[in-house]
Formats: structure tokens, C-alpha cells, sequence
């Protein structure tokens, strides 16, 4: 499983764009066969996103992450800042299992750049898998 919130500042000149963006990754994400959710959401901070994704595994996560759509998107001159922050499932109070990492056996260039951008890295005080 892989559960990630990414926390984004988008630049004032790209708000509108960058909302459209995220209703299409909405609707063309979301048919992806090993997505279990992706949504988005405006903080109470102006300018400020949240995107949660939840995959069946690193491996799909990965495979979303350098699809030809997702590429296109190109959403990385819209933003101004971002975090990645990987989730855990608190047992017994999500149905999700655990977040863990994956190799990915002989990734492409573009896999082998999205993997060293978004390590898994789980928490010393998360459970031990």
C-alpha cells in the first residue's frame, strides 16, 4: 500500500489552472485500476491544496506517477511550494494495510527519477510491518 498527502502552495497566477488540472486528474486518476483514492482539497490557507492518494502498492504509485498523462500535466511550474507527507494506517481505524516500500525491478530513467523523489520512508514510531 502507499498513501501519500502532498501539501501544496500553488503560484497566484496559476490557481485557476491548477484547480482545472486536478479535476481531470480527478476524473482520469481515479479509472487507474490499483488507485484507491485520489482527491483534492483547498486549505483554509489561500493558495494551499492537499492532494490524498492511496494505491494498492509503491509499484502503482510509481506507475501513476510516470504515465503519460501525469507527465503532460506538467503541473510542477504552478506550484511554489510542496511537501510529501507518506501516511500510516492507524489499525483498526482505517480498512487500508500499512504504507511500504517496494523495489521496482530495472526502472526506466523516468521511474528511477520518481522513486528517488518519493522514498517511503516509515516513521521510527510507526509499527514494525
Amino acid at each position: 500500500m502507499a498513501t501519500l498527502l502532498c501539501q501544496l502552495t500553488i503560484r497566484a497566477e496559476c490557481v485557476e489552472e491548477f484547480e482545472n488540472s486536478q479535476r481531470m486528474m480527478f476524473a482520469e486518476t481515479n479509472k487507474e485500476k490499483y488507485v484507491r483514492l485520489y482527491q483534492s482539497f483547498r486549505s483554509m490557507n489561500e493558495r494551499e491544496y492537499f492532494v490524498i492518494m492511496t494505491f494498492d502498492d509503491y509499484a502503482s504509485f510509481i506507475d501513476h506517477e510516470t504515465s503519460p498523462r501525469h507527465e503532460e500535466q506538467n503541473a510542477m511550474p504552478m506550484i511554489e511550494t510542496i511537501q510529501f507527507h507518506w501516511l500510516d494506517p492507524l489499525e483498526g481505524a482505517s480498512d487500508l494495510p500499512p504504507t511500504a516500500y517496494q523495489e521496482i525491478p530495472d526502472p526506466t530513467p523516468l521511474q528511477k527519477k520518481y522513486i528517488d523523489m518519493f522514498q517511503i520512508h516509515r516513521a521510527a514510531w510507526w509499527p514494525k510491518l
